[in-house]
């Protein structure tokens, strides 16, 4: 779990096409769902999801199924999902921050939804991820996942509080 003011990012120079479209697959939009459900049941107002934030949390997932260290920062200690956001443009938000997760036992042996909920529950239960959902201020949100080549799934959610 991380947040990020937007005055402490940089611009990159890293560009991703915020016009391309990922397309959620089933465990995904239980994910997706499930955060807003946990928000709903916290009396806190649903954050909208944000189709660009799925590209950056695609790419953060991509980047651990490719052997990146499971973490928020990069190769270089930069905050890899600011770094990301800087590079779509969108930099002009009061609050930024990632939960990431991988399902380390049971993953695969189900149908893929019960995948999403264990990742959920484990965010959940940390304080720091909990937060990060609770977190009212957070309006906008995207979710992604991978899976690496011995089947363990990632799983990245990007938050925005959007002026």
């Amino acid at each position: 779990m991380t947040a990020t003011r937007s005055a402490d990012v940089a611009s990159s120079g890293i560009a991703i096409d915020s016009l391309l479209v990922h397309i959620l697959v089933p465990r995904e939009v239980r994910f997706r769902d499930l955060h807003n459900e946990a928000r709903q049941q916290a009396g806190l107002a649903p954050m909208d999801w944000m189709p660009p934030l799925d590209r950056i949390a695609l790419t953060r997932c991509t980047q651990m199924v490719q052997g990146w260290p499971f973490g928020h920062a990069g190769p270089h200690g930069d905050s890899e999902y600011a770094i990301l956001l800087a590079g779509m443009g969108l930099t002009s938000y009061t609050w930024a921050g990632e939960n990431l997760a991988q399902n380390q036992e049971g993953y695969g042996q189900s149908y893929p939804e019960d995948d999403a909920q264990r990742a959920f529950t484990a965010l959940m239960a940390s304080p720091g991820h909990r937060d990060n959902i609770l977190f009212s201020s957070y309006n906008r949100f995207g979710i992604g996942s991978g899976t690496n080549s011995e089947g363990l799934i990632f799983w990245a959610t990007i938050f925005l509080e959007l002026h």
